[in-house]
């Protein structure tokens, strides 16, 4: 229960940013954006869930679950650190 606490929070925090990215697009791109967005939260949702099960490669020990979440804990920690240094251009004020 206390992981789905975290992931629910998790996806409260990063969610409205992903959709107000999307929402900052001229009108006439304004679907293509949102195509986008959700098809990478859906590829991402799809090969989360692939690697995870590789990674367990079939076994439900305490060891395999922790490889597992080391695996989730370094890349969610590699996003954010990539993220914290991406750089965007802020556009002109209309």
């Amino acid at each position: 229960m206390p992981g789905i606490i975290i992931w629910g929070c998790g996806n409260g925090l990063i969610q409205p940013t992903m959709f107000h990215a999307a929402n900052s697009l001229p009108g006439k791109d304004l679907s293509v954006g949102s195509a986008i967005l959700t098809t990478a939260r859906q590829l991402g949702l799809a090969l989360g869930v692939a690697i995870l099960l590789a990674l367990l490669d079939g076994h439900e020990s305490l060891a395999a679950f922790r490889r597992a979440w080391i695996y989730i804990v370094g890349t969610a920690s590699l996003a954010a650190l990539i993220g914290t240094r991406l750089r965007t251009a802020t556009p002109a004020s209309q």
